[in-house]
């Protein structure tokens, strides 16, 4: 024990002194600062040394880390031969497609369908109605078209007439009727040189001014439902097949000159799926006629903002013989009030 005792104070003899301690070989100066003692050598400073070289890598890391992270693996490339098939592919749906919806359009007549809608506004609320649509469906001509909305009890909420220049809308409950005149759409765009209003505004289309979320106009959705919707995807004249990429269930094209430009997804049996404006609608077509594949029982048709309403065929059946004027006319009741489109739009 006592020779481990020697041992422990002769290392602690042999121990550098704290600056702090009395037997430190540096002396205090003033201002704190320090200076070795006449004949005793300065410690070496390695800390700043080891700073700067930690300094240097952490860099070298961060530059690596960004140089990485920015590196972007490139496609590979798909062989010629295997695009010009897949290129020959969409040619022959599209082509199917095609047919298919010249077909549907040249077998046009006088309709009537019911269907079931449910409203979802931007908030999250929904209301349901009742709508009866019923017209000649001629082919290449299908106005004037009739359609009447009802609310819940059979209360009616409002009557359509579209026609080729005007489009009259009567609401029962506020016993006033609005007139809008000329064609009644909402593309993407207006005509070249024209005003591009958003699609869905009041004053351009009357649907937007009862708070229907559609894109398009009264005769277009009665299209779509008829099964003869396929026309409004297609270019003027038949055109070019557009450019077409395989998807997972399908394939898509984008559609340029088409009354509805967008996308259109087609499955491999050239049934569309859905479609994506340019203008924020989507339309989604979640089960098809049995016996119709371009004819949905069900489709949905939202907007980006978070509008969206569900249509749901009930009944729709073929009639004959053609409606009569009067049968497609919309008479006023005495004292209805006449707005206009800007009085609509104040609403």
């Amino acid at each position: 024990m006592l020779m481990l005792k020697n041992e422990c104070a002769r290392k602690r003899r042999q121990e550098p002194a704290s600056p702090a301690d009395p037997r430190s070989p540096l002396r205090a100066k003033p201002g704190n600062a320090v200076e070795p003692r006449q004949g005793v050598p300065p410690r070496p400073d390695c800390a700043g040394p080891l700073r700067a070289r930690s300094c240097c890598v952490l860099l070298v890391l961060f530059m690596l880390l960004h140089a990485c992270a920015g590196v972007q693996t490139p496609s590979p490339a798909v062989p010629a031969e295997e695009q010009s098939a897949s290129d020959d592919r969409g040619a022959a749906l599209w082509q199917r497609f095609r047919e298919r919806a010249e077909k549907a359009e040249s077998l046009g007549g006088p309709f009537r369908l019911r269907a079931g809608l449910r409203y979802t506004d931007a908030g999250g609320g929904t209301q349901r109605a009742a709508a009866l649509l019923w017209g000649n469906g001629k082919s290449g001509d299908p106005l004037p078209l009739r359609l009447d909305l009802q609310a819940g009890m059979g209360i009616t909420a409002a009557k359509i007439r579209e026609g080729a220049q005007s489009t009259l809308v009567y609401v029962p409950r506020e016993n006033a009727a609005y007139l809008y005149q000329g064609k009644q759409r909402a593309p993407a765009g207006g005509e070249a040189g024209s005003p591009q209003p958003l699609p869905g505004s009041p004053g351009q289309n009357p649907e937007a001014a009862l708070g229907l979320p559609l894109p398009f106009s009264t005769a277009e959705l009665a299209l779509l439902l008829t099964g003869r919707g396929g026309t409004l995807f297609l270019p003027p004249g038949g055109g070019a097949v557009p450019d077409s990429r395989p998807v997972p269930g399908g394939r898509r094209y984008t559609l340029n000159d088409a009354a509805l430009p967008g996308e259109l997804e087609l499955s491999p049996e050239g049934a569309p799926l859905r479609w994506r404006g340019d203008n924020g609608w989507t339309i989604e077509i979640d089960e098809a006629a049995a016996d119709d594949p371009l004819r949905p029982e069900r489709l949905r048709i939202a907007h980006a903002g978070g509008r969206s309403v569900l249509v749901e065929v009930r009944d729709a059946e073929r009639v004959s013989p053609p409606y009569s004027g009067e049968q497609l006319s919309l008479a006023l009741p005495p004292g209805t009030t006449l707005k206009t489109p800007q009085q609509t739009a104040a609403r």
